[in-house]
């Protein structure tokens, strides 16, 4: 696996107006959108001269996939496990949030993940790990994603864009996120006066542009209103489906809301007291049982397991999982380098680096410092040469009528300093190649 250059054709006002035509619509009349929307796209913008594309064997494809799809089952049986477990669930989920809305939060949760119509279907979700260039093996998974990950527009279409320059076919990436959604949400079989809203906060770009990446593959199935999260309403009169699109008499039959689910539940406390009434009639997406895998006391909880339980360490030997507990003196018992995160913590914030000796080398800013923390085993992005570290994110694709899902769409975000951070980051496409060897540079 190497990095490679190439030119590249890319021009904001037709990328904006094929790619994301809403947010090409606000931004027309609304400057500082337009400058975020500049910011978001400066690195590609920036380099069509000499467009860095990560090279990936094109053998690498199928264990990586396997590798992420071990992750995802160990997730899953995990979660199944921890529902059944109120011990484990106070131990391992502790949280503010939990300790306020946990009585009614976690039922309604359970509720969606023994569902098996789209109030337990899952649409997305991201894997961040590290990947050893030199053997295309996965070495390991920092955390997963399935509660308002963002870059979406980026891996899927940007990626798509651009790669499909350097190979006119478009079959030489790994990019199936887009079509094997389609096929999922086609098997729930929507009616014509089904409606469906994706809302997001405005303000944020980001949000906007994987949010309405969302809304265009559920708009080929049914309506589909893209909305800023001030747009939806609750009707304490129609508790059976009390989710309406502000100053109108449209009710949702699905709600995707890109906010975690800590402000969902906040901003509409009643609802989620009353969830028996409509949790079998309109769809909150991401459904509830994602918070759980999302938290990060679940990676601690996994290791418990793995450690505990032999049933369950012979079954998911294969998912490559850090090492991550609840208090760190398993790790500085042995001298291990570990990573402090809160267990909530979103966008790389509030991460601390340790080394051997327990000194912290590296600390990132962030709004979670309050936050319970897990502490994993840290390992090293790797890089490539000339490039920065990276690390390897892998987009799952939900399965129709199953909670499971499936590697859909690979992504690296790369960036120069000892954390990722929203700030440091940028998207660089991939093209598959068929080379047989990698060269490591460490």
């Amino acid at each position: 696996m190497h990095a490679a250059t190439h030119r590249v054709r890319l021009e904001l006002e037709s990328l904006l107006r094929e790619e994301l035509p809403y947010v090409y619509g606000l931004s027309s009349n609304h400057a500082n959108l337009r400058q975020s929307v500049r910011e978001l796209l400066s690195f590609p913008l920036q380099h069509v001269a000499a467009m860095p594309f990560y090279q990936v064997p094109e053998k690498c494809v199928e264990p990586i996939a396997d590798a992420f799809s071990a992750a995802y089952a160990a997730l899953l049986d995990g979660l199944e496990r921890l529902f059944d477990d109120p011990q484990a669930m106070r131990t391992f989920m502790d949280c503010p949030f939990l300790r306020r809305h946990g009585e009614r939060f976690v039922p309604y949760a359970r509720h969606t993940f023994r569902s098996r119509t789209l109030t337990g279907q899952s649409l997305y979700g991201r894997f961040d790990a590290a990947l050893n260039p030199a053997s295309g093996q996965v070495t390991g998974i920092y955390e997963f994603n399935g509660d308002t990950p963002v870059m979406l527009f980026e891996s899927i279409n940007l990626q798509h864009r651009l790669s499909s320059q350097i190979d006119p076919s478009g079959q030489r990436q790994f990019n199936e996120w887009y079509g094997m959604s389609g096929d999922l949400l086609r098997a729930h079989r929507f009616e014509p006066h089904h409606q469906i809203a994706l809302a997001c906060s405005f303000d944020h770009i980001e949000d906007l542009a994987t949010c309405e990446t969302l809304a265009q593959v559920v708009g080929e199935q049914a309506a589909a209103h893209l909305l800023d999260l001030t747009d939806i309403d609750y009707d304490h009169a129609n508790p059976e489906q009390p989710f309406v699109i502000h100053g109108t008499d449209t009710y949702l039959d699905a709600l995707f809301v890109l906010s975690p689910w800590e402000e969902m539940v906040e901003n509409f406390p009643q609802a989620f007291m009353q969830w028996e009434r409509w949790a079998d009639r309109v769809a909150v997406l991401e459904p509830a049982w994602k918070w759980f895998i999302s938290h990060k006391g679940m990676l601690a909880y996994l290791t418990w397991l793995l450690e505990n339980d032999a049933d369950f360490a012979r079954r998911h030997a294969n998912a490559p999982l850090l090492r991550t507990y609840l208090d760190p003196e398993p790790l500085r018992s042995t001298g291990t380098p570990y990573v402090a995160k809160p267990v909530l913590g979103r966008l790389s914030a509030n991460i601390e680096i340790y080394d051997a000796d327990g000194q912290c080398t590296s600390r990132s800013s962030g709004e979670y410092g309050d936050c319970p923390r897990i502490y994993q085993e840290y390992h090293p992005p790797f890089h490539l040469e000339g490039r920065g570290n990276f690390i390897a994110c892998m987009w799952m694709a939900g399965q129709p009528l199953t909670r499971m899902a499936l590697p859909a769409t690979l992504c690296f975000r790369e960036f120069d300093t000892a954390v990722l951070e929203l700030s440091n980051e940028r998207f660089v496409p991939h093209v598959l190649s068929n080379e047989q060897g990698c060269a490591l540079d460490r």
